[in-house]
């Protein structure tokens, strides 16, 4: 098996802001091979010099194969947090982290799946790591008002990383990604899209830490729902709720939530944002109907304080 890989660029001009902005993507070929989808990158027209960044690429991505060989193949809404010691991604850069997004680059047609990938300080990969890759993309696309997130890679664009995230409150409770869970807030409650592998990761989960017969906190991630309009943000310091949104004009449909923390107690059930997910406090009584209601993905359940949670699935 050859230990090479190849790059395609690819010129498109999507709308950014409104107006067409021109970019180069570039696409790995070779990949495929490890088990790895390939791997296509945006940069802005001559921001950076190509020829140097598909050399970086090139050894680091070689990487990812036999990570994709064992199993754990990059994959949406993942990270890559290369050690300090290696190249940065980008010459004259300390660019060593990469995010996986979800969907596709606009304007892109490929042959072939190919994964969008976004160049990243480190920092901010191991900030997905430690709390949610909704975190650090949702801030990104605040920073540069593009939404959900920007497609591309900008070396000039500041971390989104802050001082206190290491101590917030999504970084110190056990959390568990599902596969296709999405949480909404709407007026007077909560929505919560469950798949059928969703369901079974949380099976497995209950099972493993015994959660039905003895609770314990559960903080549940949100993958991006395509139909939302409207996704949260928050930093450290920030004492209001705020969101991201594609149209500023949009009716008070949702806006997307990072996480439901659920934590057991014997006090009346009740729900409060809390950064940028919500935290449910369920009473003794409610614990079982509502993993139940998850697990069966379809039910409702009526908070003591006149929360309403609606689980369906997709």
């Amino acid at each position: 098996m050859t230990n090479s890989l190849a790059f395609d660029i690819v010129e498109i001009a999507p709308l950014v802001g409104g107006v067409p902005e021109r970019f180069d993507v570039v696409v790995t070929d070779g990949l495929e091979r490890f088990g790895q989808t390939e791997l296509a990158f945006g940069f802005r027209r001559g921001q950076v010099d190509l020829t140097a960044t598909t050399r970086r690429l090139h050894g680091a991505l070689l990487a990812l194969g036999p990570r994709a060989q064992a199993g754990q193949p990059a994959a949406a809404c993942g990270y890559t947090a290369f050690g300090p010691n290696s190249p940065s991604l980008i010459p004259d850069t300390d660019l060593r982290g990469l995010l996986y997004l979800p969907g596709e680059i606009p304007g892109l047609h490929w042959a072939s799946s190919c994964l969008p990938a976004v160049i990243v300080p480190a920092g901010d990969a191991l900030l997905a790591q430690h709390t949610s890759f909704l975190r650090v993309a949702a801030r990104m696309g605040n920073h540069e008002r593009y939404f959900p997130f920007p497609f591309w890679t900008d070396p000039t664009r500041p971390p989104v990383f802050r001082d206190g995230d290491e101590s917030s409150l999504l970084a110190r409770v056990p959390r568990l990604g599902l596969t296709g869970f999405h949480a909404t807030r709407r007026p007077g409650g909560v929505r919560l899209v469950v798949s059928g592998t969703a369901a079974r990761e949380l099976a497995d989960a209950v099972r493993a830490h015994g959660l039905a017969k003895s609770p314990a906190p559960l903080c549940l991630l949100s993958s991006i729902d395509p139909n939302w309009r409207r996704i949260m943000v928050w930093e450290p310091g920030q004492t209001e709720p705020a969101a991201i949104t594609d149209d500023p004009d949009a009716s008070d449909d949702g806006v997307g939530l990072h996480f439901v923390l659920m934590v057991p107690g014997e006090e009346a059930s009740s729900a409060r944002l809390i950064e940028e997910g919500m935290g449910l406090r369920v009473g003794s009584s409610d614990w079982g109907a509502l993993v139940g209601a998850l697990l069966a993905r379809e039910g409702h359940l009526r908070l003591d304080d006149g929360t309403e949670i609606d689980v369906v699935g997709d």
